[in-house]
């Protein structure tokens, strides 16, 4: 029996094979003897501890593979020669579909070959690789069920059957639990890094090509070249969940790599929406950290409800119109802010700055305001926008504010920008005094407004840096000893609705003890949080995340630097002290740094000093997603005050009052990178550190809580103190129940460090 033959035995014995080619011509014209037929085993990849889901299992009629040899002959020379083959399913063969074959040259002694399979095409496809077109660029569009396939192998002339085992070219991603979940999402990534570890940027391109050269080498690359309007998105379409049709989980096939950043937007008619956006932000000195690198042949799944990092864009009402990159104009302000207050129209130089339709106040331009200490601030006489009054930033930006802009909303701010706020404290010199008591009520700060009893909607945040002062003690302006002082980087004080609201760049909020303070043991309530001082009960503040396009947001920052001694402070990442609804929070990285603080009582958390509850509603924290650190200071202690120090990654404490409606924490997660409590070591007060509360005094509800908690720090039994550490809770009570996940590296188990009767 020829070799031949029985090479075609053994082919057929281990699976599917290449045949019916000339063995009289040689098409390659190495000899009139013509070539060896060559028969191949094409192996589709083996399943892999994470398998790719979606891959392709089996091969079917008409699909295509494209395979180049390298041969080497006997007097060491080379030749590469090229095939296309096609399996039809009906035969069992694979059967060559260009003018020319690949065949062993007679004086072969081994060969080297490469094969692809790609996914979209196939038989009756005309993009096929021939000698006459040799190059296929694709883009992955929401047909394609599996990715390119690559396979090598190299063996002696004669030896056995070619077997091709294909390996998989792409990374598969999916995001569960989209929601809501519309028919189609859009991936886009600006650029990627081969691993973790390198700096070198990829440029991130969803299309390949396949490239047949001029000598017969087949070349697979990623495209570096556009190939259609936007080369860089994939379009996938969701998968929705058969019980509820508002939930989907939607997958894609990428390029591999290391995805730092990434996007996800939704298709509106001729252009997109921003839906999702997704930052790794690597925490310091973790040794778990688990970077996105996505492997080829790999499956990954990323669950949006509960993975940090994550942030869930609102759909914007106008996706047609996007923001202006104009150059900003100059104007009067104090002009311009009366006509704000007053609810009228305002023209400068003949140019319609402000326009009015009914109640609402259009703005036409972007506003440098050039750090200008205007009329309003210097008389101590910020402006309101009116009740019923709707200031339509109409997709415009204010740059550089050396001040808050309101004092109050009572109406509605909407789609507005504010790019760089440097707002300090007249008694540093620098810029505008945003403290001190004087005609309004100065106890309330923030960028946008003190206080906001209307809706902060659709605001846009950029290199945002406030420094307050709080005055805690009677300085002549008719104030008592125990004031209460709000301070966040948008708003002091809520009692309206904020939402939808995107963060980039840096954003630090500094509070500090006033230079009129000359007491040291002056009282003060202060209330700071990395966006909202206070939210009453009335407040909502949901949907805060960071810009998906531009630098985005890297971390929020709160430092207290207060030293009142007989104070209470309540500070926040997110909000200081919370009785209202906190939700939908996607920050990558909150620092909450207290260390420099003196007071009678700490209330610090990553999300919320303090959340409680009155008669009147429910306090709900639900939705978060953060990651950070937080550190407490010292404590004054004060007996009758119960003085303590308390700190969770969640919240400092949370308190239900006998009245109280009720409060509940559900599906979050919490990266606590360190909560540092070790400052507070007196033997006269309490420490109570949690992974999650730092003291619970009040049965609750909690709900799915994710938890990594990687370091706890406390004074510990070499100080004489009523410490109290736990993963859960620091301090908790009877009857407290909850249901999480804890994952840490620091092998301490679910707990709370002390349980407490309740009467």
């Amino acid at each position: 029996m020829k070799i031949k033959q029985l090479l075609y035995i053994f082919a057929l014995l281990m699976g599917t094979v290449a045949v019916s080619c000339n063995d009289d011509i040689d098409p390659w014209g190495d000899g009139a003897n013509g070539g060896e037929e060559i028969n191949f085993v094409f192996d589709l990849p083996a399943p892999l501890t994470r398998s790719l889901t979606g891959a392709k299992t089996s091969f079917e009629n008409g699909d295509v593979i494209h395979i180049s040899g390298k041969f080497t002959l006997q007097d060491n020379s080379t030749v590469i020669r090229y095939g296309a083959l096609a399996y039809n399913s009906s035969t069992n063969k694979w059967t060559s579909v260009t003018n020319s074959m690949l065949t062993w040259p007679p004086t072969a002694v081994s060969g080297e070959f490469t094969a692809y399979h790609i996914p979209t095409l196939n038989i009756s496809n005309a993009g096929l690789i021939t000698d006459n077109n040799r190059n296929i660029s694709l883009l992955q569009d929401v047909t394609v069920t599996s990715d390119p396939l690559y396979a090598y192998s190299s063996v002696n002339r004669y030896g056995n059957a070619v077997n091709m085992r294909f390996s998989h070219l792409c990374t598969y991603l999916t995001l569960q639990n989209l929601t809501p979940a519309y028919d189609s999402f859009i991936f886009s990534a600006k650029s990627i890094t081969a691993s973790a570890a390198s700096t070198d940027a990829i440029p991130f391109h969803n299309a390949f090509y396949l490239q047949l050269k001029e000598n017969n080498e087949l070349e697979f690359a990623f495209c570096t070249e556009p190939v259609t309007l936007d080369p860089a998105t994939i379009t996938r379409t969701t998968v929705k969940h058969t019980d509820n049709p508002n939930v989907g989980n939607v997958s894609f096939f990428l390029e591999p790599g290391y995805y730092k950043e990434f996007t996800v937007s939704y298709p509106t008619g001729t252009t997109t929406s921003p839906f999702l956006n997704y930052q790794y932000v690597p925490l310091p000195d973790m040794d778990n950290n688990t970077p996105p690198m996505l492997n080829a042949g790999v499956a990954y799944s990323l669950n949006t409800t509960s993975s940090t990092g994550i942030v869930i864009e609102s759909p914007s009402t106008n996706p047609d119109k996007p923001w202006p990159d104009d150059e900003e104009i100059t104007v009067n302000v104090d002009e311009m802010l009366k006509a704000i207050a007053g609810n009228q129209s305002y023209t400068e130089n003949g140019k319609n700055i402000i326009t009015k339709s009914g109640n609402t106040l259009t703005l036409n331009y972007n506003i440098d305001f050039e750090f200008v200490d205007y009329l309003y601030l210097s008389n101590n006489n910020l402006p309101n926008v009116p009740a019923n009054v709707i200031f339509d930033g109409d997709n415009h930006t204010f740059h550089n504010l050396g001040c808050p802009l309101f004092n109050t909303n009572n109406g509605t701010i909407t789609n507005l920008g504010i790019n760089t706020v440097k707002a300090y404290n007249v008694e540093l010199n620098q810029y505008a005094n945003i403290s001190g008591h004087g005609v309004q009520d100065f106890s309330r700060q923030g960028a946008l407004c003190r206080v906001n009893n209307g809706r902060i909607n659709k605001i846009r945040m950029t290199d945002v840096e406030l420094t307050a002062s709080v005055v805690t003690e009677n300085d002549g302006d008719n104030e008592s000893n125990q004031d209460t002082e709000n301070v966040g980087l948008i708003t002091g004080s809520n009692t309206g609705t904020i939402d939808n609201v995107r963060l980039a760049g840096t954003m630090l909020l500094t509070v500090k003890t006033s230079a009129k303070d000359t007491n040291g043991n002056s009282d003060c309530t202060l209330n700071a949080g990395g966006i909202v001082g206070q939210n009453t009960d009335s407040g909502t503040v949901n949907d805060i995340g960071s810009l998906s396009e531009g630098d985005g947001l890297q971390s929020v920052k709160v430092v207290n630097q207060c030293t009142s001694q007989l104070g209470a402070y309540y500070v926040g990442g997110v909000v200081g002290y919370n009785a209202g609804y906190v939700g939908t929070i996607g920050i990558p990285f909150i620092d909450v740094d207290c260390s420099a603080s003196v007071c009678t009582k700490s209330f610090i958390g990553l999300v919320t000093g303090e959340i409680t509850t009155s008669s009147k509603k429910t306090a709900t924290i639900v939705g978060t997603n953060v990651s950070g650190r937080a550190a407490a200071g010292q404590i004054y202690p004060y007996f009758d005050l119960d003085s303590g120090s308390y700190i969770g990654g969640i919240a400092g404490a949370s308190v239900l009052p006998e009245d109280g409606k009720g409060i509940a924490v559900t599906d979050c997660m919490i990266v606590a990178q360190m909560l540092d409590n070790s400052k507070a070591n007196s033997p006269d007060i309490i420490n109570c550190t949690g992974g999650c509360f730092g003291r619970i005094y009040t049965p609750f509800t909690v709900e799915e809580i994710t938890l990594n908690l990687r370091a706890l720090r406390y004074p510990g039994e070499s100080a004489v103190a009523n410490w109290y550490a736990g993963t859960f809770a620091g301090f908790g009570v009877t009857g407290q129940q909850w249901t999480w996940r804890l994952t840490n590296n620091s092998g301490i188990s679910a707990s709370i460090g002390s349980y407490t009767l309740v009467d």
